[in-house]
């Protein structure tokens, strides 16, 4: 487990029973001899996008996530699932239509550039990374 002051841009850290990816630090330095330099950071929730701004102690603990991405490709849908292949591996991804709603009215079956967010194995959320625009 990291100190906060160990903490860098793009890591994925698990708080307050969120997985958050951290996109921007400063570090604040008070004038006063004893004070505590403070780790303010700019998070995103993974699973929903969602901007989360938090201020850590030089010293606090944080635990990274068990983070990765995955490249994959549409493959069918049952019932209201819709199941996504691993472009590696071919591990299929499983995700409820309300969970991925957003990310549907972009999805067909040719879309290319998506990616699975996954943490401990399990997946958690989609990424368009190349959308067509007209």
């Amino acid at each position: 487990m990291p100190k906060a002051s160990e903490i860098k841009k793009n890591a994925v850290i698990e708080y307050n029973g969120k997985v958050l990816a951290v996109k921007d630090i400063s570090k604040l330095t008070p004038s006063g001899r004893a004070g505590n330099s403070l780790y303010r950071m700019r998070l995103y929730d993974v699973a929903t996008g969602a901007k989360v701004d938090e201020s850590f102690k030089a010293d606090d603990m944080l635990n990274l996530a068990d983070f990765s991405r995955h490249a994959a490709d549409f493959s069918y849908i049952d019932g209201d699932e819709y199941i996504f292949m691993d472009c590696e591996d071919y591990t299929p991804y499983h995700f409820n239509k309300e969970d991925i709603a957003e990310e549907l009215m972009f999805i067909t079956e040719e879309t290319k550039g998506i990616q699975v967010l996954a943490v401990s194995g399990k997946p958690v959320a989609l990424e368009l990374l190349h959308l067509l625009t007209w």
